[in-house]
């Protein structure tokens, strides 16, 4: 991250600045995207209408690279993590 975009984040209020992905910083495991769009809710197997369905899901990317995703149904979110 370059100091003009430090700047910004703590002009408005950000306390705790973390590096970012780009500088080479080992992302295994982390939550890296919360997002209501839902996997689940979109292929029709939402939790609350279909409870046996289990967890763990991913998304594979051409590098076959698996992203572990995470539901939050209480709040309606889908977690990614690297």
């Amino acid at each position: 991250m370059n100091k003009y975009a430090k700047e910004f984040y703590k002009r408005h209020g950000v306390e705790e600045i973390h590096p970012a992905a780009e500088t080479g910083l080992n992302m295994a495991g982390k939550k890296v995207m919360t997002t209501k769009y839902c996997l689940k809710h979109q292929f029709n197997i939402c939790n609350t209408c279909h409870p046996e369905q289990t967890e763990p899901f991913y998304l594979i990317d051409e590098n076959n690279h698996k992203y572990e995703l995470k539901f939050n149904c209480a709040k309606c979110e889908m977690e990614i993590y690297f």
